[in-house]
């Protein structure tokens, strides 16, 4: 481990230093990252790959995660992004299969629910009203997939 930092410390040193008129910023924070990624695979013992897709919990009643993408419109133009990424909880085996099926009818929900809210209620500079924006994708949800089956949970929630 001793000997993997100090060179990752002088890769660092070299991607950052200063001939940036050839490299780009995000070509070198991009292979910042790749290296960064390898370098833990190495010090692991194993290569570095893309992670599996991992269950909120062990009884596996996530259900997919959608992030949803918006502009904030003020006055016939854009004044800001907002992005959510949610998922639903679905005890049931048999409701969660439903759920799963229907994914393609809440994203759309979720996506104009959230588009609404963002025209309605961001303002830019300001954080979001996360539990109002809960609760329409709620009420959303439950149209879909009926009342009480689903719960919807977000990962986060950013405004730009």
């Amino acid at each position: 481990m001793r000997v993997i930092i100090p060179a990752f410390q002088k890769l660092s040193k070299l991607v950052s230093k200063s001939y940036s008129d050839a490299l780009s910023l995000h070509w070198r924070r991009g292979l910042l990252a790749a290296l960064t990624v390898a370098l833990f695979g190495l010090c692991y013992g194993q290569p570095a790959r893309a992670a599996a897709p991992k269950k909120a919990s062990g009884d596996g009643v996530f259900v997919g995660q959608s992030q949803i993408t918006v502009t904030v419109m003020r006055a016939l133009r854009p004044v800001g992004v907002l992005q959510a990424d949610v998922g639903i909880l679905v005890v049931n085996p048999t409701q969660r299969a439903r759920a799963q099926q229907l994914q393609p009818l809440l994203k759309d929900a979720w996506r104009r629910t959230t588009q609404e809210f963002a025209n309605s209620y961001i303002t830019p500079g300001r954080a979001p009203d996360a539990v109002l924006l809960g609760q329409r994708l709620q009420n959303a949800t439950d149209q879909i997939v009926g009342q009480g089956v689903a719960r919807v949970l977000f990962t986060s929630l950013i405004v730009r």
